[in-house]
């Protein structure tokens, strides 16, 4: 897989966006209600970079040994608001979504709905629910 969207940047969001970084993903689209909590955007950015300048492999070694690897990586991730339809449409490019929004049916549903308009045909739908039948 090339390019993968997460819906949501919250702590499990951003475990996922981690490893798939790790991974070697070329592209994530992340997309959460950033234009709602601007705030949120600059902490979600924050955070998953410093995580990513202390992440390791499992030999204990530094994922990324540079800044500029790790500025790089950085770089791959696109930020983008779930709400409108435009930044939605990007999905076309995607051979994959997770889901990683907070424990709520409902909005799960119609997230769902949304995404599903703009998927390709045969791209997957993973969620990390661990509580609610989908």
């Amino acid at each position: 897989m090339k390019e993968i969207a997460v819906l949501g940047s919250g702590i499990m969001g951003k475990g996922i966006i981690q490893a798939l970084i790790a991974a070697g993903i070329l592209k994530i689209k992340v997309y959460d209600y950033f234009k709602k909590h601007p705030d949120f955007l600059a902490s979600s950015k924050k955070e998953l970079y410093d995580n990513l300048a202390k992440a390791k492999n499992t030999d204990g070694k530094f994922i990324f040994r540079s800044k500029k690897a790790l500025r790089d990586a950085f770089e791959r991730i696109s930020w983008l608001n779930i709400t409108f339809d435009d930044d939605l449409a990007l999905l076309k490019s995607c051979d994959a979504v997770i889901e990683a929004l907070k424990e709520d049916l409902m909005e799960k549903k119609l997230r769902y709905r949304d995404v599903e308009k703009f998927l390709p045909k045969g791209a997957p739908i993973f969620t990390n629910t661990s509580t609610m039948r989908i």
